[in-house]
């Protein structure tokens, strides 16, 4: 994408536009952001970067946008949804904000997730109505946090 095009976009989300996009291009831990309104919230930098995603390509609302990235917790199918360890893997974007399983199914089914990174995933199934999700996940620091995520 022209460097123009990325500049308009997060100008449309953060009035500290240039701040945020050199905090994200040299992978900054958290960001001071200032939305458009004037709300500030200190976001990850792949957490900055995603909401100008949602807001200019999936007409997300900035600022609650912003609250449910910077939150430990969030809400879905109106359940309250914590997830620890997840500061820059996208697992609350890619699973509960685009809902990239939605395609799926899992109404009164056994689902097996391998490779369950943090248990986002296989919250997200639970909370989609699965009877049973068998959650499998090979590495110990994932494997706890997602045994204390669940």
């Amino acid at each position: 994408m022209p460097i123009f095009d990325v500049v308009l976009r997060y100008r449309k989300v953060y009035k500290n536009y240039f701040s945020v996009i050199f905090g994200v291009a040299r992978k900054r831990g958290r960001i001071v952001c200032i939305l458009r309104n004037g709300n500030i919230k200190k976001l990850s930098y792949l957490d900055a970067s995603a909401l100008v995603e949602l807001v200019t390509e999936y007409s997300q609302n900035p600022d609650s946008t912003a609250d449910l990235l910077a939150d430990h917790y969030f809400y879905f199918n109106g359940t309250k949804v914590y997830l620890n360890g997840d500061p820059d893997n996208g697992a609350k974007i890619d699973v509960f904000f685009r809902e990239e399983y939605a395609f799926l199914n899992v109404d009164g089914k056994v689902v097996v997730d391998i490779g369950a990174n943090i248990g986002d995933t296989a919250i997200y199934f639970a909370l989609k109505g699965a009877r049973r999700v068998i959650a499998l996940k090979p590495y110990n620091f994932s494997f706890r946090l997602a045994l204390e995520n669940i």
